[in-house]
């Protein structure tokens, strides 16, 4: 009889709990810190949150004459030697969303929102994105069946 030791259960579960959390459907919005990716299961595509690459939005507590931008880099692949790099921002003044390979990719949030006297670490930041279909607008008139129908 084989005995297996309550350590290794335990790692497998939490195993596989993390990739069960990794693990994502077309517009179902998610979370990602910096380093982390998920699969997003019925496009068949892994995006992930490379970095922070500036952060100018204005502060909690402080005035500002304009409220700034947050740029964050991601990258989409299907395989690692097919991974496109994209930067997106918080600021819809900017190029909020990538397009890649039928999908698109969207910047929701970045988060820690800046305060006053506070300084986040490079690694502190999360984002929320989505990812959905992508596709032609509706024109006018067109019934919401059609609508619903352009992303199943």
């Amino acid at each position: 009889m084989i005995r297996t030791s309550p350590l290794v259960i335990a790692l497998v579960i939490i195993l596989n709990a993390a990739n069960a959390q990794a693990q994502k459907q077309l517009g179902e919005p998610f979370d990602l810190g910096v380093g982390q990716s998920v699969l997003i299961t019925n496009a068949g595509i892994r995006v992930g949150f490379d970095e922070l690459a500036s952060d100018s939005r204005c502060p909690i507590g402080v005035f500002c004459i304009w409220e700034g931008n947050a740029t964050v880099r991601i990258w989409g692949e299907v395989s690692p030697e097919n991974r496109s790099f994209f930067e997106l921002n918080s600021n819809s003044q900017f190029r909020t969303e990538a397009a890649y390979l039928g999908f698109i990719i969207r910047l929701l949030r970045v988060l820690p929102y800046p305060e006053e006297g506070t300084v986040s670490g490079p690694n502190d930041y999360t984002v929320t994105m989505v990812v959905v279909r992508e596709g032609p607008i509706p024109a006018a008139g067109t019934t919401w069946g059609a609508i619903k129908a352009l992303f199943r």
